[in-house]
């Protein structure tokens, strides 16, 4: 029987769902513990708009090339993340969820903006970078793959 193989999408947006829930728990432990976080970890409000959680993004853009999401699909992730998910986060926070600890505040447009640039940029540098090596690397898996289901 074949089973369907995930997309590397489908593989990077599940990594990152876990992600947010363990960051998640971590500012929470760390609010409950009346922990205050460093000043790099509050949001960047003039230019350039570069923070540690811009930091993060820019991480997270380095994973999805690696993993072979194209550009395009990376923007529309990027942009998705920037412009719906953490937008709705915060109003979950906001409205009361109790379990979203760490989306309190919303950014403000230009940081958005700065954070999907940085990370685009980022994440298309290294994707040029070793776009041969992910092509070999998936032939390879595929041929694999191909020799184990005769």
């Amino acid at each position: 029987m074949h089973r369907p193989k995930a997309t590397p999408v489908v593989k990077y947006v599940g990594t990152y769902f876990v992600y947010i829930i363990i960051v998640n728990q971590i500012v929470w432990m760390i609010k409950q513990k009346g922990i205050k976080m460093g000043p790099g970890w509050e949001k960047a409000k003039k230019f350039p708009y570069f923070d540690n959680w811009t930091a993060t993004h820019m991480g997270w853009s380095i994973i999805a090339a690696m993993v072979g999401i194209k550009p395009g699909t990376f923007l529309l992730l990027n942009l998705g993340n920037e412009f719906i998910l953490e937008p709705l986060l915060a109003y979950g926070h906001n409205a009361g969820i109790s379990y979203i600890m760490f989306a309190s505040e919303h950014d403000p447009f230009w940081h958005k903006v700065a954070d999907a640039a940085y990370s685009q940029a980022t994440h298309d540098l290294v994707y040029y970078a070793i776009a041969d090596t992910i092509k070999d690397v998936n032939k390879e898996v595929e041929e694999e793959v191909a020799s184990h289901s005769h």
